[in-house]
């Protein structure tokens, strides 16, 4: 240990006894006095590593005062670390190793000590149980971190003070992180709060590794720009993001509810400039039913929203189309929303994107949700109800289990569905009214022994206009069904299962002429075979002047036959 006085400088071994005069009493300010000569006092100036921990204690004074000075090499981890003895809270500083603050109210020296950091620093909560009867203020650029997870604990206590100005149990500032702690709220069972974290107007912040109990209607608050909430855990209510809010990630999340009374989610938004929230590898498990209330697990009420490897996991049925595992928009025109690679389990309403009345991009009188991208995504037991929706990309889903649920019901245009899977579907794969769809590779399976999937499709329009339907593998009773049928601009190509192979006799009248039209919505070769043919014509153009020729017909279009003895007619279908 290092020694500087005004007369210079010495070193102290290791057990040397230092003796000060008994007239030279250090004063409150000074750790300690010492002289160079029995007559001059000094100041002794302990150098030592930032950190580290000094206790002092005086020794049976004889003839002289007698100080021992021990130097502990523990570093301490934080500008202030919180701590207990007994009923009393403590914060000791991290560089001084005193006890700068103490009292029986844990929130008014934890609250203390972060004042203290007015250019930031780190507030570390040791292990304990700490009642919270006023709202904590994590300032800017301030940590304020658990020793444990769940071993940390910051209870919400009566009687409670919620200062003006302050909106959550725990308000976090520009900067500000929380990290590995627990706040419980089972004793404030009722008390409306506006989050029990509550980011204000915050520009980057961060909650991480915190368990929030008995939350209420408010776990948290999500309000500024650049936040993130990542590996919590919560019992009760959601993540609300509002206000304007941008750019907001809640990762790695789990949501578990009591199995009897409070109810979990991910994430809700609002609209008024919202926008850009990312949920991403969350877990809910909802372990009882939730009735008939709406209730929404994953609800963007905002644009340019993505919600990637979730799963929310129902231990029992949710038979209410009001209990919603992923809301993609809510007439918000323009959406941009995305879903990829979710698993929604035992929910009949896994997904939507519902429209609002207004003028709608088609010209009907909605306003829905465009541009929205359903990737990847697994629905056991439910489906996915779009609404009015324009320019979709539906991709490589799987629709399955037998509770009646329809796969994808929709008022669709411009849409494209390629490589999704409906299996067991108990009335219907899918049930729409679309103008310039794509479906593409689609697989219509029922596995059962009597095939209870009546159709893949359901017409709900009465004219289904310019879609295309082709390599899609119907192993059920019937493709098309409803209402609507098909225009003859719509195509169905090489839909196993379904299109008709082979060739086919068509039944020409015995005086001409006669006009065949493709009504059957797939490719064929029309064959003009015998009799005495003055004219073939296609779509009328002449082509022939003879029998024994072959026109192509694509869907919509027509062949006319001029004979004096009639022709035979087949029809040979791709």
């Amino acid at each position: 240990m290092a020694l500087a006085t005004a007369a210079g400088a010495g070193v102290a071994t290791a057990g040397e006894v230092l003796r000060v005069p008994s007239t030279s009493a250090a004063t409150s300010d000074q750790l300690v006095k010492i002289s160079s000569s029995d007559s001059t006092p000094d100041f002794l100036n302990l150098k030592v590593a930032s950190g580290t921990r000094i206790s002092t204690s005086i020794l049976n004074p004889t003839g002289y005062q007698q100080l021992q000075i021990s130097v502990s090499d523990e570093i301490m981890p934080a500008a202030y670390v919180i701590y207990q003895s007994g009923l009393t809270t403590l914060a000791r500083n991290g560089q001084t190793g005193r006890d700068d603050y103490s009292g029986s109210d844990a929130a008014t020296v934890i609250k203390s000590a972060m004042d203290a950091l007015t250019t930031g620093g780190r507030v570390f909560i040791k292990n304990g149980t700490y009642p919270i009867t006023t709202a904590l203020n994590v300032l800017a650029n301030v940590v304020l971190e658990g020793e444990s997870m769940t071993q940390t604990r910051l209870v919400w206590t009566s009687p409670y003070n919620q200062p003006m100005g302050f909106f959550g149990v725990v308000n976090i500032r520009s900067g500000a992180q929380v990290i590995n702690l627990t706040i419980d709220a089972s004793s404030q069972l009722g008390r409306v709060i506006d989050g029990i974290f509550q980011f204000g107007d915050s520009s980057v912040g961060n909650i991480e590794r915190a368990q929030i109990l008995n939350a209420g209607d408010s776990c948290i608050q999500a309000r500024g720009k650049r936040l993130s909430i990542k590996r919590c855990f919560w019992n009760e209510a959601l993540v609300n993001v509002n206000n304007g809010a941008t750019d907001i990630l809640i990762e790695g999340c789990f949501a578990e509810d009591d199995g009897s009374t409070t109810k979990i989610g991910i994430v809700n938004t609002d609209g008024n400039g919202t926008e850009r929230v990312i949920a991403n590898d969350n877990f809910a498990h909802l372990r009882y039913s939730y009735g008939s209330t709406v209730y929404r697990l994953i609800d963007f009420l905002t644009p340019r929203c993505e919600a990637n490897h979730n799963i929310i996991l129902s231990d029992v049925f949710q038979s209410s189309a009001n209990i919603v595992g992923i809301r993609l928009g809510h007439g918000l025109g323009d959406a941009y929303n995305i879903a990829n690679g979710n698993i929604v389990w035992n929910l009949v309403q896994g997904m939507v994107a519902d429209e609002l009345p207004g003028p709608g991009i088609t010209g009907d009188t909605s306003v829905g949700n465009n541009y929205i991208k359903v990737l990847n995504n697994v629905f056991y037991q439910g489906g996915f109800d779009f609404g009015e929706n324009v320019f979709a990309i539906v991709e490589g889903n799987t629709f399955f289990g037998n509770n009646g649920q329809t796969g994808i019901r929709g008022n669709l245009l411009y849409a494209t569905f390629k490589n999704n899977q409906f299996v067991n579907k108990t009335t219907f794969g899918v049930a729409f009214a679309a103008h310039y769809t794509t479906w593409e590779g689609n697989t219509f399976v029922d596995y059962q022994a009597t095939p209870t999937m009546v159709r893949a499709f359901d017409l709900q329009a009465t004219s289904l206009a310019n879609n295309m339907f082709e390599n899609n593998r119907i192993q059920v009773a019937s493709m098309f069904g409803g209402i609507g049928s098909l225009a003859p601009t719509s195509i169905a190509k090489n839909n196993p299962g379904y299109n008709p192979q082979g060739i086919g006799s068509i039944t020409v009248p015995p005086t001409g002429p006669f006009t065949y039209a493709n009504n059957d919505n797939v490719p064929e070769a029309i064959y003009v075979v015998g009799g005495t043919v003055s004219q073939v014509a296609k779509n009328s153009v002449n082509l022939f002047a003879t029998t024994n020729v072959t026109v192509w017909l694509e869907p919509g279009e027509s062949v006319t036959v001029s004979y004096s003895t009639a022709p035979s007619m087949f029809k040979d279908r791709k």
